[in-house]
């Protein structure tokens, strides 16, 4: 389905290289410093590290993307005006679909010009053979097998209709009640909006939607009628991110109105963040400033530019752990980003090993009252030196100092301290409690010896033996090979001399111990 060369795609990003240098303001750092020890590995198919598994996404985000639309009624949904004049102009049939849409720009402006996705509507309504709710996607209940089935019927009554060879996505949107029952939701048949990869993960094999003309759909989305009722035009920027490799984040207060992965869609500022944009290769390396382990005790002076314009310097990344590490970027109120609630410095934790809270926002404010209209307490984080902004963010996690020290046309100015006397330490101490052929449950006990309190703290260790985790309880987790990491299930903190206990059951003959074991990235002894 992908019809875009390698030679059309090297072309655009050349140029959009050449404009984004011509851009750079004048006295704007650019970073030149090695970024591999900032590149992130990533734990499962669906994270935030640097690279993307495209044997499993097949599309990268780039170059000229074709997406179409199509819609679809239920017997008990019948629809009498065709989707054009039932989501009429400047609603979201028009939004949507197009050349010159606003979803086209949208993407225009957050990839720097170096993506064109236009999503072409099909101005018909498909009629399927069951009622809505007869496809199981009802209050969360949609399942991989169950969504693939309803795509397969839609495009299976599309077919004489679309050439799906043109399109790299396919996107389906649901229709709502129009009468519904008294006290009824008009959106309550059908509520799964959801990505759709079509082979399914190596586990699974290849398991793309095949059509009665020989043509599949591998990549797509499908759309619950809400999407058209609640900041609908986002919906599908967020689905395309995950068509994309991106993971939801999600499921706790961690990321509030920023970024459109985040469960409100980002609807204040709903730009991308600068690690997902140099994970899509939006930003070039030498956008990214990285400040190594080896930079321990020196002091860096940093200008970011607007992450809502091309060229210059877009981030500065610490790293704090194999997988985790924090990143400053510059918003403002541009670009996409026109309704933000808050403008500086945002700071973040990136986590790729982990599924629940990917990003979290360091709150520069938290319990901020007197909010602007619409904004939540996590809206108005960033760290500035206008209005009453905090100018520092310390880390006890890296030991690292990042000090906003102004900001004018050149952009956002700031140094990063890395060293001094550390403030995090920790101890982990670890007992089996119940043991069965193959098999073993025990308790494992975290404690913060440091001086500082740990906010969205994580830990991790390593099973010596090939033992396997199954369930863990009190947070939520990830293994990669031999690797166990644990992230707190909602944003938690860890005050000095607190603890927190999580059982487990995993496979395999109990080991003695757990080895290199970690909090927030620094090694804890054991007891």
């Amino acid at each position: 389905m992908r019809f875009i060369k390698a030679m059309v795609r090297v072309a655009v990003a050349l140029a959009v290289a050449l404009a984004g240098g011509l851009a750079l303001p004048s006295g704007t750092d650019v970073a030149n410093a090695d970024t591999s020890p900032c590149a992130l590995p990533g734990v499962g198919w669906n994270n935030l590290g640097h690279t993307t598994d495209y044997t499993y996404f097949y599309q990268r985000p780039a170059g000229a993307l074709r997406g179409v639309m199509l819609f679809v009624d239920f017997p008990d949904h019948p629809m009498t005006t065709a989707p054009s004049v039932f989501l009429p102009s400047g609603g979201y049939y028009d939004y949507v679909g197009n050349i010159g849409s606003d979803a086209q720009a949208w993407f225009d402006t957050a990839s720097y010009g170096q993506v064109d996705l236009q999503v072409t509507p099909v101005d018909r309504w498909y009629r399927m053979s069951g009622d809505a709710a007869s496809y199981g996607m009802i209050n969360g209940s949609g399942t991989f097998q169950t969504q693939r089935d309803y795509l397969q019927e839609v495009a299976t009554l599309a077919d004489a209709d679309v050439n799906f060879s043109q399109y790299d996505f396919v996107y389906v949107m649901a229709a709502p009640r129009l009468n519904p029952p008294s006290g009824q939701n008009p959106y309550a048949d059908f509520d799964w909006t959801a990505a759709f990869h079509g082979n399914g993960g190596p586990a699974n094999g290849t398991t793309d939607v095949v059509l009665p003309s020989g043509e599949r759909v591998h990549l797509g989305a499908t759309f619950a009628p809400w999407a058209l009722n609640t900041d609908r035009e986002l919906v599908v920027q967020h689905e395309t991110g995950h068509l994309f490799g991106l993971p939801d984040l999600y499921g706790g207060p961690f990321v509030g109105g920023w970024g459109v992965m985040g469960g409100d869609l980002g609807v204040r500022s709903p730009d991308f963040f600068a690690w997902e944009k140099w994970k899509f290769d939006w930003l070039a390396d030498d956008q990214i400033a990285c400040v190594p382990p080896s930079s321990s005790g020196t002091t860096t002076a940093y200008t970011l530019t607007p992450l809502e314009t091309a060229g210059g310097l877009k981030a500065v990344v610490v790293p704090t752990g194999e997988y985790t590490a924090d990143v400053v970027e510059y918003r403002t109120s541009g670009g996409n980003n026109a309704g933000t609630c808050d403008t500086g410095a945002l700071v973040y934790q990136v986590n790729t090993a982990t599924s629940t809270g990917p990003i979290r926002v360091h709150d520069s404010r938290p319990g901020q009252t007197g909010l602007p209209n619409g904004c939540g307490d996590l809206d108005v984080a960033t760290f500035g030196v206008t209005g009453g902004r905090p100018t520092t963010y310390t880390s006890a996690d890296a030991n690292v100092t990042i000090q906003v020290t102004g900001a004018d046309a050149s952009g956002l100015r700031l140094t990063v301290t890395k060293g001094g006397t550390s403030t995090h330490g920790c101890r982990m101490t670890y007992a089996v409690t119940g043991s069965w052929p193959d098999g073993f449950q025990a308790e494992v006990t975290i404690v913060n010896t440091g001086s500082a309190p740990l906010g969205d703290w994580s830990a991790s260790w390593r099973f010596p033996g090939g033992q396997t985790l199954h369930t863990l309880w009190g947070a939520g987790w990830t293994q990669q090979g031999a690797q166990v990491l644990v992230n707190p299930a909602t944003a938690s903190a860890l005050a000095p001399g607190a603890s927190v206990s999580l059982g487990f059951i995993a496979s395999g003959s109990p080991p003695a111990s757990l080895t290199s074991p970690t909090l927030a990235g620094t090694p804890c002894t054991t007891a």
